[in-house]
């Protein structure tokens, strides 16, 4: 097979980017997949560059017995996937049986469907469904020739509904984006200590940019006065008050560099994992936040109508980032400050959680105050707990069990990639690659990984 990408559907203005949240409706052509793999890998003549669909058409055509997969892209503003080229798209290719379709999106992908106000209904209602649209246009594509890689549990599980014949599966970027990022930053396979080292703090707390969930956690754990049993950090709070730093300085501007990656003197030293996530309300309010108008009207609001636009919302379900995957790749028990479900949906994943240290009914309170309270009591009783009780509990059989499960379960994720059908980890081209970067931890990762 030959996976394909396109500069274009059919004319050159209609080339989207699934990452610009401010273009026109239609197909996104370029889906930012494959994050973390080096060019190297690639096996050759797996990835194909293409002009358009024509380009493409006319190729499969010359070429009955290769398999063409055409590589699209999804949005987190879901309403930008509309449009009549998908139908067209559909229409063109559907007697051209080695042409197949993937829509692939394992950034940050919430939800299908918006909602918002209509009248004359006084609640909420949805007005804009992702899924309907790929029903309608591909109902002439048989479901064998589409292939969907989503990174949000949920959707997973409604595709799949919809479309039962269809390779549907999960699909994140993050598992494959954190071991690059180790032997990018020369750190090599982390593996936890033995029970012989004490470490010195219950909790490690890292935080990023601003975010008010963010804020509360780091504000609670300052005033409650047990930040002597955190590892915690916060590099860009709006409060200069609240800003702690561990292992350095770090810039925004560089922050694909070093987000996924955390100092192993650090983890070594903490037996809890606190994974402050991207979101703790389960809603998307999507819009610009600079104030500049908005380029384009959309199938569900013109550009002008501002209220209209920022009273609708798409949920945020099924849906974790590598602050939570973390815990897996560097063997800690966790608790999730974010949206509710979000636990759940590791375990979904197939992780394992630990109530042998936390009451897990946090995830389950959709109020905010309430799950935050949960939260904050799961904190202080552990924090007030002796820390050889603590090293106990961790270096327990049932939690080892479980650590060594989910770093497996999380390798395992890195060798499923679905991206792994077009590139080759083999030792040949790991040495290879290390004779051009010599300070490189790679051939640990494949030794351990791939």
């Amino acid at each position: 097979m030959i996976l394909c990408q396109i500069d274009y559907l059919f004319n050159p203005g209609d080339s989207q980017d699934c990452m610009d949240n401010d273009r026109a409706s239609g197909v996104a052509t370029k889906s930012h997949s494959m994050v973390g793999y080096l060019s190297g890998m690639a096996r050759e003549g797996r990835i194909v560059k293409f002009e358009n669909v024509e380009h493409l058409s006319s190729t499969a055509r010359r070429n009955v017995n290769t398999i063409f997969y055409l590589e699209l892209g999804l949005s987190v503003n879901n309403y930008l996937d509309n449009g009549p080229n998908l139908k067209l798209l559909a229409d063109t290719i559907k007697d051209i049986h080695n042409i197949e379709l993937v829509f692939s999106h394992g950034w940050d992908l919430y939800s299908s469907r918006v909602y918002g106000w209509v009248d004359p209904h006084t609640t909420l209602q949805c007005i804009f469904d992702r899924i309907a649209v790929h029903k309608e246009a591909l109902e002439h594509i048989p479901n064998i020739r589409l292939h969907f890689w989503l990174g949000n549990t949920e959707e997973v599980e409604k595709y799949q509904g919809h479309f039962p014949l269809a390779d549907v599966r999960y699909y994140s970027i993050y598992p494959m984006r954190m071991i690059a990022k180790q032997y990018e930053n020369q750190l090599p396979f982390y593996k936890a200590p033995s029970t012989a080292t004490a470490r010195t703090k219950h909790f490690m707390c890292l935080n990023n940019y601003e975010k008010a969930h963010r804020t509360e956690t780091v504000r609670y754990i300052i005033d409650a006065e047990i930040e002597n049993k955190f590892n915690l950090s916060y590099l860009k709070p709006n409060d200069s008050e609240l800003k702690r730093t561990l292992d350095g300085e770090f810039e925004m501007s560089n922050i694909e560099q070093w987000q996924d990656c955390i100092s192993h003197d650090l983890v070594n030293d903490s037996y809890l994992y606190i994974a402050t996530e991207t979101h703790a309300d389960d809603k998307w309010k999507f819009g610009r936040c600079d104030g500049k108008d908005y380029k384009h009207d959309t199938c569900i609001f013109h550009k002008d109508d501002i209220e209209k636009y920022t009273s609708m919302e798409i949920p945020i379900r099924g849906w974790i980032s590598e602050k939570t995957l973390k815990s897996a790749y560097y063997e800690l028990p966790m608790m999730i400050v974010g949206i509710p479900g979000q636990l759940a949906s590791f375990k979904s994943l197939g992780f394992e959680t630990f109530p042998e240290f936390f009451d897990e009914s946090y995830d389950t309170i959709s109020y905010q105050g309430e799950r935050f309270n949960v939260i904050k009591e799961n904190m202080m009783r552990l924090c007030s707990m002796d820390i050889k009780e603590i090293h106990n509990i961790y270096y327990s059989d049932v939690v080892q069990d479980k650590l060594e499960h989910n770093k497996r379960h999380f390798l395992d994720m890195v060798r499923n990639d679905p991206y792994n059908i077009v590139y080759n980890y083999n030792k040949q081209n790991v040495e290879a690659y290390i004779k051009e970067n010599p300070n490189t931890t790679l051939f640990e990762f494949y030794e351990n990984v791939f």
